[in-house]
């Protein structure tokens, strides 16, 4: 920084720390505040000069400038304390520090012989002009106080002379503080005065003024509608009109001398109002004023409405009321408009309460519209803030979703669908365009959904700011499950109806070849139609648990039972591939209600699988048992196994796992899907646990009290 920049910010620094603050309202502290600053810049400029003397003009005295130092601490922590705004403290702070400061100079200086101790003089008019004759007359005691013990003392102990520098340092001084405090005195002397020349300036302008609005208030009085009074009361409470002015003639029909010769005002009033007046008086008598309406009958027999301002007035002892001055205004068409505004009100008031309780009524069905739909709805301002939504909504998407259109975003399964549902929105808000696409969802838990998302720019009025968009959620996770189902079906059947339908061709083009070895092409052709029919008692199986038109036969049966009959008729098979087949049948298992003939069927599906799916030389095994109020079946196996992937698809239709197809050719995809429903039918859940290459367990739980469902 340069050396004028320098300059310049030191004495704006300078500036800013020597000038008196004001504070607003307060123009007594403001005053002593710049007395303050003033007293304290003169007494660290004396600090200054006292220093410099001592080391130019007796250097061999310096010792004195010791003396300087907490003069200009004290007269700086003033400044500081005025700053903050601290300053009946920093007053005395000043007053208290000099005189103790001026005691030391007296003490090392001669006493009551040196000139220093004309200073005391100092400190006493000084605490006059800051802080009153109270505390001079304490200064000036304590300096009486302080010189007659510095007298007493000087008899005993010699104390050093002073000198002419200390003289001449002490009388300047004085003479310094004398003239500076002339100068607040005089500038305080002139604002006073100015003050008192506003304040008489005022005075006659507002005289001025009140004349100039008597002049007015008397013009407007005679083309007012209103008019205004004064009636004096005597000690017998008699009255005497001694003003009537304005409108009077207008509002009663009545001139002041008929007012007279009626009888005042009383003779006018309307009968139903004469307590009313009465009261008013009252009032007036407990010395207060009074606004009364009123009404009065007019000379033409006209009654006419009236507002009365009353003030009353008092004799000079405050013994009773000798006076009431007032106005009279005539308010008959506003009674006549606040009638008829009462009754708009009322009927108003009628409207408002029938449309309410309409609104309501339709803002009760619309959220009952909204909270029962299946729909996800969320109407959203042009800014994307969520202002309403259904809880189909709120539980579509997460938190942030409900709140704000854009994090809807957040909501979807891949990068392609927020791009595109993103684009999508874009163009509803910006362009208006009106945009309905299928996409999927992930809920917080991780489940996928499939769903028809519409998306509608909505205008309210003119107001853009109520403008939007309403975005509607359709869960269609069915509907594709239908379709991916019905997909999957087609070519399921094809693929299942292909391999026997083909083996059928080859077996007649063979027989046709080689006739000779008709008995072997003919038992190939029946183990064709065998699985043939086996695939469509499948379907017709499924058909009639689809349409609910298979009905259980429930009867009395013991498990054990069913179980070794599946047991009998699969150990041949299992014997035939070298299968080690275990049974362990449950002790005391007591009879439940089952359908004989489903559950077997059930149990058939099952222990096959597990047979045709398991390996030569392994093992397979059944076991029944009961278990906290269930019967339990289980059917487990060491045969390929099921993969992690494939085990919630397992029990669906037409499900085949990789390593079921290239194990066997053959089945339909269907046993698994119709053993789950008919455990289900009875009340019951079939599970399974497995893992590749080490078998799978397959479990039936059975309610014991055979709770079971419809189909």
């Amino acid at each position: 920084m340069s050396a004028p920049k320098r300059l310049i910010s030191f004495s704006r620094l300078l500036q800013r720390f020597t000038a008196a603050p004001k504070f607003p309202g307060d123009e007594e502290k403001s005053r002593l505040a710049f007395r303050l600053v003033v007293v304290a810049l003169a007494g660290i400029l004396i600090a200054i000069v006292y220093s410099a003397v001592w080391l130019l003009i007796v250097p061999d005295q310096h010792f004195r400038l010791v003396f300087a130092l907490p003069l200009l601490i004290i007269f700086s922590l003033v400044i500081i304390l005025v700053k903050v705004g601290r300053v009946q403290l920093a007053v005395t702070s000043l007053l208290t520090g000099t005189w103790l400061v001026i005691a030391a100079m007296v003490t090392t200086s001669g006493g009551t012989r040196s000139p220093l101790f004309a200073l005391f003089i100092l400190a006493v008019m000084t605490s006059v002009l800051l802080s009153g004759w109270r505390t001079a007359v304490f200064f000036g005691g304590a300096s009486i106080l302080f010189g007659a013990g510095l007298v007493i003392a000087s008899d005993r102990i010699p104390l050093p002379t002073a000198t002419a520098s200390s003289a001449w340092l002490s009388q300047t001084a004085i003479l310094a503080f004398v003239m500076l405090q002339g100068y607040i005195i005089i500038r305080d002397m002139r604002r006073s005065l100015d003050q008192a020349q506003r304040a008489l300036a005022e005075r006659d302008q507002t005289e001025m003024a009140l004349r100039e609005s008597e002049a007015r208030f008397r013009l407007i009085s005679s083309v007012t509608s209103d008019y205004t009074f004064s009636t004096g009361l005597g000690i017998d409470e008699s009255m005497q009109y001694l003003l009537l002015t304005g409108a009077f003639e207008t509002i009663t029909g009545y001139t002041p001398e008929e007012f007279y010769a009626r009888g005042g005002w009383r003779a006018l009033l309307h009968p139903d109002d004469l307590a009313q007046d009465e009261r008013d008086l009252e009032v007036l008598r407990e010395n207060k004023r009074v606004v009364s309406e009123i009404r009065i009958i007019r000379k033409d027999g006209e009654i006419r409405w009236v507002r009365v301002y009353a003030q009353p007035a008092w004799d000079e002892a405050g013994s009773r009321l000798v006076r009431v001055d007032g106005g009279v205004q005539d308010i008959t068409e506003a009674k006549r408009l606040e009638a008829e505004l009462r009754n708009y009100t009322i009927e108003l008031e009628r409207l408002v309460d029938e449309r309410t309780k309409a609104l309501r009524r339709a803002k009760e069905q619309l959220e009952m519209v909204l909270n029962n739909a299946s729909n996800a709805l969320a109407f959203a301002d042009s800014a994307g803030d969520v202002l309403i939504a259904n809880p189909a909504f709120r539980a579509a998407f997460d938190e942030r979703g409900s709140r704000y259109l854009e994090f809807v975003l957040w909501s979807l399964s891949t990068e392609d669908e927020i791009t595109l549902v993103c684009d999508a929105m874009l163009k509803v808000i910006y362009d208006g365009e009106r945009h309905r696409l299928e996409t999927r969802l992930r809920s917080p838990e991780g489940v996928e959904r499939d769903v028809e998302l519409t998306l509608i720019p909505l205008t309210v009025a003119e107001d853009t700011r109520r403008n939007g968009v309403l975005l509607s959620g359709h869960d269609i996770t069915e509907l594709k499950e239908m379709q991916r189902f019905r997909s999957r079906l087609v070519a399921d059947v094809v693929h299942d109806l292909a391999a026997p339908i083909q083996g059928l061709s080859t077996r007649l083009y063979l027989l046709k070849q080689r006739p000779e070895q008709i008995a072997e092409h003919v038992r190939a052709l029946d183990n064709q139609l065998k699985h043939l029919r086996n695939l469509l008692d499948d379907l017709r199986t499924m058909s009639d648990l689809d349409r609910g038109q298979m009905a259980l036969k429930l009867a009395p049966c013991h498990i054990n039972d069913l179980v070794q009959r599946v047991y009998d008729t699969y150990s041949p098979v299992a014997a035939d591939k070298h299968l080690t087949f275990g049974l362990n049948l449950g002790a005391n298992l007591p009879a439940v209600q089952l359908d004989e003939r489903q559950i077997e069927r059930a149990l058939v599906n099952l222990v096959s699988n597990a047979v045709y799916y398991t390996g030569e030389s392994r093992w397979i095994g059944v076991e029944t048992a009961a278990e906290s109020s269930m019967l339990v079946v289980r059917v487990a196996d060491q045969g390929i196994g099921i993969s992690a992937a494939d085990l919630p698809r397992v029990f669906d239709r037409f499900f085949r796992t990789s390593e079921g197809r290239s194990f066997r050719a053959g089945g339909s995809g269907l046993g698994l899907a119709i053993t789950r429903e008919i455990i289900e039918m009875h009340g019951g859940s079939v599970g399974v646990s497995s893992e590749v290459g080490r078998g799978s367990v397959f479990t039936i739980r059975l309610p014991l009290d055979a709770q079971t469902r419809g189909p």
